[in-house]
């Protein structure tokens, strides 16, 4: 659980530096609220307009690069060596 959270607030603090428009809903955004709710999921919805969009596709590629790093460096850690 300690590393969702570090992803989830990794990929918050990166989306809003880039200025992506994207409020939670959902259940995550309930506990935050105060009201607490068993739920991994977390939902985001994504402004339309094309300013942010734009924003949100420089944005995606460089989430992208961080996740494929991320799951390099996880792959290496659990090798089994023959």
């Amino acid at each position: 659980m300690q590393q969702w959270k570090k992803d989830v607030d990794q990929f918050l603090e990166l989306a809003n530096r880039r200025g992506v428009r994207m409020p939670m809903v959902g259940g995550v955004a309930v506990n935050f609220y105060g009201c607490q709710r068993h739920s991994a999921a977390i939902d985001f919805w994504l402004e339309t307009s094309k300013e942010n969009m734009k924003t949100w596709e420089g944005f995606s590629k460089k989430w992208a690069m961080i996740l494929m790093d991320s799951l390099m460096k996880y792959e290496n850690r659990n090798k089994i060596s023959p």
